[in-house]
């Protein structure tokens, strides 16, 4: 069974933000539906650098809004 990138980026939100799986949603709002504050935000960051081997900049981070732009960005860094 393969795992898509959203699901493993759902799971890891979950763990690390302690939320629901069922509110993490791709059109979910990072800080305005889940309510993500900058530090849990640079802790679920780190643990999702950990995880698929990859290394973020941060300006490209402060762009981030949606679950589905991080879903798009970490695709983007592990086909680097």
């Amino acid at each position: 069974m393969v795992t898509t990138m959203f699901e493993q980026i759902k799971a890891i939100l979950a763990d690390e933000l302690g939320l629901d799986p069922s509110q993490i949603t791709p059109d979910a709002g990072l800080t305005s539906d889940l309510g993500v504050g900058s530090l849990e935000f640079v802790n679920a960051i780190l643990t999702l650098e950990d995880a698929f081997h990859v290394t973020t900049d941060e300006d490209r981070l402060k762009q981030l809004k949606t679950v589905s732009d991080l879903v798009a960005y970490m695709e983007e860094l592990t086909k680097a």
